[in-house]
């Protein structure tokens, strides 16, 4: 339910330990700092190379890829958004 493709403002305030803090705080020892944030709608994860996407399942939780397919997988690679490899798996 958050807002997508919108800047959005995000305060970080840091302070000494212990110190009760609210948005317009002015801190002694530490520091305010204002981001500008953008939610991106969240993309399906894709199949490419040949597999047929109708005999195969895809899916992810917060730390594991599962691949199910009727076809046989020999080489698979799994990028991260920014395009980097983060694994590969070779039969």
């Amino acid at each position: 339910g958050a807002v997508t493709n919108t800047p959005l403002r995000m305060r970080v305030i840091g302070d000494y330990n212990g110190t009760a803090i609210t948005a317009c705080y002015t801190p002694k020892y530490g520091q305010v700092e204002d981001y500008s944030v953008i939610i991106e709608p969240q993309t399906s994860l894709s199949v490419h190379n040949g597999l047929q996407k109708e005999n195969s399942f895809i899916t992810k939780d917060e730390s594991s890829v599962y691949v199910k397919s009727d076809s046989k997988i020999s080489t698979l690679h799994i990028y991260d958004a920014s395009g980097r490899l983060l694994t590969h798996k070779t039969d």
